[in-house]
């Protein structure tokens, strides 16, 4: 509310600005590490499928795979959306009402 109501002077907004965005990225590198597991556990999970059960049924193991891999999808979106995305268009649209003629001091 006070970055809406322009009361922090340009270089106390950029330091606000560089704090966020700091945390934005190390959110961002926990998210990729968070796919990156993800993907470690599909590559489990056809291995464990092929080689682990040799009566495996390639109909029911495809639908589960993209069951799985479509969660897996939509909740690393929600949880970037929530870490990440509501922080940055926050910030960006206070930013907007309060200092307008300050397009650079935006996160990215």
């Amino acid at each position: 509310m006070d970055i809406e109501r322009s009361r922090y002077s340009e270089m106390e907004l950029e330091g606000i600005r560089c704090i966020l965005q700091r945390t934005v990225d190390a959110r961002g590198k926990a998210a990729r590490i968070a796919a990156a597991v993800l993907v470690a556990f599909d590559a489990f999970y056809v291995w464990a499928e092929f080689f682990a059960n040799p009566n495996h049924v390639m109909g029911a193991f495809s639908f589960s795979m993209t069951v799985l891999v479509v969660l897996e999808v939509l909740i690393w979106w929600f949880v970037w959306f929530i870490q990440i995305g509501l922080l940055k268009r926050d910030f960006n649209r206070a930013v907007e009402r309060g200092y307008p003629q300050l397009f650079t001091c935006r996160l990215r």
